[in-house]
């Protein structure tokens, strides 16, 4: 297991109110380093269930994002390479750096070139410019991770070019460079999935108080955790709000179920890794029986024990309680 620890890293935290912090830095709670070093360690596992009974499901699933999130950086960043393309996929393509114009594209082919072999391999696309319009151009290997972007979330125009918000934040950009960062944005990769009924607001309102600074560098939520929205052509996080909605889910997304309404009604988003919130505070009793007896049913024919004594060991490991009134059993 790769797991970053934060042991040695100072953490400290503001919260807003009002538009104004309404107090100086204070060192990060030991609840919030508990769901973030379990979110790194849930991003480790090929395969997990973990169920986390506490007062609040908002908050550690927001902690849980960033932990999971930070580690998948961190490993990535040993490995620093590009998605592969292929036949089929669907790009957006920037035809005009100066202007950053970008069009959409279909991928026809992924070759070598006989001529220039020092810049293989190319990428053939089919670039739209309009009802019966289109032209083919040939993109080589450097250039794929400044010019190309993956299925991403965009602006449609009056004519056929596409609007793309190509951001990501200095943040970053200081910490990993930039050419992991446009590694980043080409491959556009889901990494977690927040699932649930009417969480959207709550969500958006947390990531919005918090200001962090670890080893003097100050960066919010929004600054890890990229929420899929229009017009931005990277996002690492989705929202899952109805048993309809038609977000593709991936094996290796992690899926983190907020309340045990959302965990027995939305079986159909799990993955090979899931994380259940359960919280104590709200009156649906019934929900959790339910949930908790299926979930316990399925533990029997895994090992739970090795999970569970894995949990203890990396607490230990970076000196964390677990927090007065969490509840975890993992398999």
């Amino acid at each position: 297991m790769n797991i970053i620890s934060n042991n040695r890293i100072s953490k400290r935290y503001r919260v807003k109110s009002e538009n104004r912090y309404i107090n100086k830095w204070k060192q990060q709670s030991e609840w919030m380093d508990f769901f973030e070093i379990l979110g790194k360690y849930v991003q480790s596992k090929k395969l997990i269930n973990l169920y986390i009974s506490y007062i609040d499901e908002t908050l550690p699933a927001i902690f849980l994002a960033k932990g999971i999130i930070e580690n998948h950086f961190e490993n990535e960043k040993f490995l620093n390479k590009l998605g592969t393309l292929k036949t089929g996929d669907k790009v957006a393509l920037l035809v005009d750096e100066k202007n950053r114009i970008w069009r959409k594209a279909d991928i026809l082919d992924v070759y070598d070139s006989e001529y220039n072999i020092e810049f293989n391999p190319y990428v053939k696309l089919h670039v739209i410019l309009g009802k019966n319009n289109s032209y083919e151009n040939h993109i080589p290997y450097k250039d794929w991770n400044t010019k190309i972007r993956v299925n991403p979330s965009y602006k449609s125009t009056a004519g056929t070019k596409i609007q793309i918000n190509d951001y990501i934040s200095e943040y970053l950009l200081n910490k990993y460079g930039l050419e992991y960062i446009n590694n980043l944005k080409m491959n556009n990769q889901n990494i977690v999935n927040f699932v649930g009924v009417n969480i959207e607001k709550t969500i958006l309102e947390y990531m919005n108080i918090f200001k962090f600074k670890e080893n003097n560098c100050t960066f919010t939520f929004k600054d890890i955790i990229y929420l899929k929205r229009m017009a931005e052509s990277y996002s690492n996080t989705q929202i899952i709000k109805s048993r309809t909605d038609n977000s593709e889910i991936y094996d290796n997304d992690i899926s983190i179920f907020l309340g045990d309404n959302s965990s027995l009604n939305f079986a159909e988003y799990k993955t090979n890794k899931n994380i259940y919130l359960s919280n104590r505070k709200k009156n649906n009793l019934q929900y959790q029986e339910i949930f908790l007896d299926n979930y316990m049913n399925d533990s029997y024919s895994h090992d739970s024990e090795k999970i569970n004594n894995e949990i203890k060991e990396i607490l230990n490991n970076n000196k964390i309680e677990i927090p007065r009134g969490v509840e975890i059993y993992g398999y």
